[in-house]
């Protein structure tokens, strides 16, 4: 599978680090290792770039007036609901001792 012009391609990032005798840094290179350029699959950046689509208006909408209203209403649900566990619990083990189970 030879490459070709416009190919989508995977590549290593190598980091090269220069020092001195001692072992003191010089410079330092992040650079691409092209002895291992893979073709990438049109359908798994596909995926990935709907993914970060995704992501983005995930973000978007938390950043937002509704979206800030939506998490403020789950988080009342979930303290309901843990509230609501609590008292269950409480009545439960009320109930055991009353019985000496």
């Amino acid at each position: 599978s030879d490459l070709g012009l416009g190919d989508l391609v995977t590549m290593t990032i190598v980091d090269v680090f220069e020092t001195d005798s001692d072992g003191m840094l010089l410079s330092y290179c992040p650079t691409f290792d092209n002895r291992s350029v893979r073709r990438t699959q049109e359908a798994v950046e596909r995926i990935r770039r709907g993914t970060r689509q995704i992501g983005d208006g995930v973000r978007a909408f938390a950043k937002s007036p509704a979206g800030r209203t939506a998490t403020a209403a789950a988080g009342g649900l979930g303290k309901m609901a843990l509230m609501a566990g609590s008292m269950v619990r409480h009545r439960i083990e009320e109930e055991v001792a009353r019985h000496g189970a």
